[in-house]
């Protein structure tokens, strides 16, 4: 600090004294309190966390002495910190190296250590092995212990919420009704009983109903495990969920299921695996979907055939897994079916419309993945 102050201007200059050059005197000890300051707002460390993480009420978070009760329990077989607790975004950094094998190890012994020792900080606060980007070191990244609230604030209101969801729901159910819209056949009867209706006459939709209930029923089942997936693996890694905001979509029935942390998992392993879980049983259940209604496709009843739903080839092509699986059952595998006119329809029985559509949404969900 010395050598740095001697370099400055406010120190003399070619013997001149500070008022002759125009230079208040700097105390040192002032000066290096305020470029702390100043490396400290302006660290790297949480570029790497999402703003629920960085955006946390004030009255939430941890205090300077709940950082200590921390700092005291790290021993030299644990984690070797650098320096003490850093005041962050959100909480508190403690930065240096775990010397255990595993950062579960780590959290695991930490977390033992303060059930112990403090019961009530455990309910309030939470322990984060994570990668940060360095500030004093020549590593890009270094180890840290991050200290945080263990409830994060929903940033959605729940209103916008639910409108979101009530809007998806709506244009699903218009989507699935839609995948009849290019059959003749049923264009014809349901114009002929929307007649009857304004004549007052007695018309029947249960034949309309036996098509369109087993596609919807198939995109909720799916949807429905998909949701159960992250629910169950979230309940075994003791994190919370929010209730899934639905959101829409025009080129499918609707886009996602969106489910927000309420709680933090522990490390980035359960985090994966929460995520996970859920397009891996959306995509296993439409899989079999689409391959159990082919085999429906096949051998429906020349009548109920007339009444299949469509999809477009063009469509199909837009899912290489999903489109080579119609070809395959449908067309022997040859491309013949795939390689039509892209305005072409091809009839499939509603579970195996619903299959297809899962197919892609599930698998768009794995793209943040």
């Amino acid at each position: 600090a010395e050598s740095f102050m001697q370099k400055l201007p406010s120190a003399t200059m070619d013997g001149k004294k500070d008022e002759e050059i125009g230079f208040a005197k700097i105390d040192s000890k002032v000066f290096m309190s305020r470029l702390e300051d100043e490396i400290g707002k302006g660290t790297r460390a949480m570029d790497l966390f999402p703003r629920s993480v960085q955006e946390i009420d004030e009255e939430l978070l941890p205090t300077e002495l709940d950082a200590q009760v921390v700092f005291e329990l790290l021993e030299k077989n644990l984690f070797m910190a650098t320096e003490k607790p850093t005041r962050v975004d959100g909480g508190y950094i403690i930065r240096g190296a775990n010397k255990r094998k595993t950062a579960s190890d780590l959290l695991d012994m930490l977390d033992g250590k303060l059930a112990k020792r403090n019961p009530e900080w455990t309910e309030k606060y939470q322990l984060n092995f994570v990668e940060i980007y360095s500030d004093v070191t020549e590593e890009l990244f270094e180890d840290a212990i991050l200290i945080t609230p263990n409830k994060f604030p929903v940033l959605s209101p729940k209103l916008l919420s639910g409108i979101t969801t009530a809007i998806a729901l709506f244009s699903s159910f218009v989507f699935c009704i839609d995948a009849f819209g290019e059959n003749p056949a049923v264009m014809e009867k349901l114009k002929s009983a929307a007649e009857l209706a304004q004549n007052g006459g007695v018309y029947d939709l249960t034949w309309f109903n036996e098509l369109l209930v087993p596609l919807l029923v198939t995109l909720g089942a799916a949807q429905g495990l998909h949701e159960a997936g992250h629910l169950i693996v979230a309940w075994t890694r003791q994190v919370k969920l929010t209730s899934p905001t639905i959101l829409p979509s025009q080129a499918l029935p609707y886009l996602s299921f969106q489910n927000r942390l309420k709680t933090s998992p522990k490390g980035y392993a359960d985090l994966f695996d929460i995520a996970f879980a859920g397009p891996l049983l959306g995509l296993t259940t439409s899989f079999l979907a689409l391959l159990y209604g082919l085999q429906l496709t096949t051998t429906v009843d020349p009548a109920t055939a007339q009444l299949l739903p469509s999809i477009p080839v063009g469509y199909l092509t837009q899912s290489a897994l999903g489109g080579t699986i119609v070809d395959l059952v449908l067309g022997g595998g040859d491309g013949i079916l795939i390689n039509q006119d892209v305005a072409t329809q091809v009839p499939l029985h509603p579970v195996a419309v619903g299959g297809f559509f899962g197919l892609i949404i599930h698998a768009l969900d794995l793209v943040p993945i």
